[in-house]
């Protein structure tokens, strides 16, 4: 009987010692910037682990879901680096961290493609990982075919979309810009939707001055639509964060009193009233 008893405890005990093997098959790093480099060199995503040294979910997500022999085996495809949101406050304010355990997947460049939020068991991590790592190869591919077939304008416009999607204004411009310089006829039937796209993603940015100019471009070759009144209304928007507030109020009232869309009309009226009433330019 006293033979027993020491069989169970040490059969948990090898079961522990397998586990904690298991999770450190993934290879983390810990610097962010030579991951990010490793990631441009590779062409590979870098998957940002962002966890907590207190936190019992990021402990379950080490021990019952990264330490899974299929997500090991997914992971070969990413650079994976642990991130601590107490010693790296920053990035993760950067990153809109709101919760642990978080997983954020970027480029080489930095800019997000996907993110993972929370403990999920390893077959739904894995299937969510999976996502993020087909929409990606879908990016690369693209990209090659641009790459090897400028006038392949089908390809240029899924990539652009992607990248608006993204909010990457600064690689989806070019592409939109070429497909704008078509024929009306030949360019994409959402070409309109594309510009706005380019200029909220410039924007969602901080890039104002960029945003102005393609909200500009539809206003100017697309007037009557839906597209060219939301453009207005993000035009007074990007003045107001610019702080020309003045010319943002009078922008935004000549949308209220133009614009035929009442949902556009409404969000240039609570817009309005948070630029007069605010001394700072608001956010939305």
């Amino acid at each position: 009987m006293r033979r027993m008893r020491w069989i169970a405890p040490l059969a948990v005990a090898g079961l522990l010692l397998a586990t904690a093997a298991r999770a450190e098959q993934l290879p983390w790093r810990t610097d962010v910037k030579e991951a990010l480099a490793e990631g441009t060199r590779a062409d590979r995503l870098v998957m940002l682990s962002f966890t907590d040294t207190d936190c019992e979910w990021c402990d379950r997500m080490d021990s019952e879901t990264l330490s899974n022999a299929d997500v090991v085996k997914a992971c070969e495809r990413v650079i994976p680096v642990r991130v601590d949101v107490n010693t790296a406050p920053e990035l993760a304010r950067q990153y809109g961290i709101e919760g642990v355990p978080s997983f954020i997947f970027v480029e080489g460049s930095g800019d997000e493609v996907g993110r993972i939020v929370g403990f999920l068991p390893a077959p739904i991590f894995l299937d969510r990982l999976q996502q993020v790592l087909d929409d990606q190869q879908k990016v690369v591919d693209l990209r090659k075919q641009v790459s090897e077939n400028p006038n392949d304008y089908e390809a240029k416009a899924n990539l652009a979309r992607i990248y608006i999607e993204r909010r990457q204004g600064d690689l989806a411009a070019p592409l939109v810009d070429a497909l704008a310089a078509l024929p009306k006829d030949d360019a994409p039937a959402d070409m309109a939707e594309m510009l706005l796209g380019t200029g909220i993603a410039y924007g969602s940015r901080g890039n104002n001055d960029r945003a102005l100019v393609y909200l500009e471009k539809v206003i100017q070759g697309y007037p009557g639509t839906e597209e060219a009144e939301w453009a207005q209304f993000f035009t007074g928007l990007a003045l107001g964060l610019k702080g020309e507030r003045e010319a943002a109020i009078q922008q935004l009232e000549k949308v209220i009193a133009t614009v035929k869309s009442e949902v556009v009309r409404e969000r240039a009226r609570m817009l309005l009233e948070r630029f007069r009433e605010e001394p700072a330019p608001p956010s939305l």
